[in-house]
């Protein structure tokens, strides 16, 4: 049986431990625009002085009216590391490997199989597939990051469990006022017809 992991408690124990963060950085958020093949949608990647652990990611990235970004073509994830690759302070180089940012990635249930999107968007097994570095997912962890081989920056993932340096969110842009009032009236003209009709 699939469990929920992401339940009320666990969403303000993260909350809370969120809160104890030392320091937070970003830069503004970056929009990939639908004239240069992009999805419309603005990334931007934050830097946690001392790590973040995913979980709190998460909630933070919700808070501030986004979610952690989800990968779900190559043009995307050029993108994407095209912005965290010049930010040294996301990338941690001090292991074996260099840990780069969350992404939206995650285990349905803790140690198992499949992974999903936090927006319920498809996951694709062979698009994973082009991605996972070299041995991932390793099983050591729950949750999808950025990472390179060695001292280096790279854009393929990772499943990891502990803190890394940061994580990227995603901006899905809000319906603009005129695309509003176009439904509206819309709206409004049906209902004009209907009444003309029952007359």
């Amino acid at each position: 049986m699939q469990t929920n992991r992401f339940g009320p408690g666990r969403v303000l124990f993260a909350a809370l431990a969120f809160g104890i963060v030392s320091s937070v950085a970003s830069a503004a958020p970056i929009k990939w625009a639908v004239g240069d093949g992009g999805n419309g949608h603005s990334y931007e990647v934050v830097v946690v002085d001392g790590g973040i652990l995913w979980n709190d990611a998460k909630v933070a990235a919700e808070s501030a009216g986004g979610y952690l970004a989800v990968v779900t073509s190559t043009e995307e994830s050029d993108f994407i590391y095209g912005l965290a690759d010049p930010i040294d302070e996301v990338w941690d180089s001090s292991g074996i490997n260099t840990l780069g940012p969350w992404l939206g990635g995650y285990q349905i249930q803790e140690g198992a199989w499949p992974w999903a999107w936090v927006t319920g968007e498809t996951w694709s097994d062979t698009f994973a597939d082009e991605n996972w570095g070299s041995s991932q997912p390793s099983g050591n962890g729950d949750f999808l990051n950025i990472y390179g081989g060695g001292n280096s920056h790279g854009k393929q993932w990772n499943d990891y469990s502990d803190s890394v340096p940061g994580y990227v969110v995603e901006y899905v842009p809000e319906p603009g006022t005129i695309g509003l009032l176009t439904v509206g009236g819309l709206a409004l003209l049906r209902r004009r017809r209907r009444r003309r009709v029952e007359e």
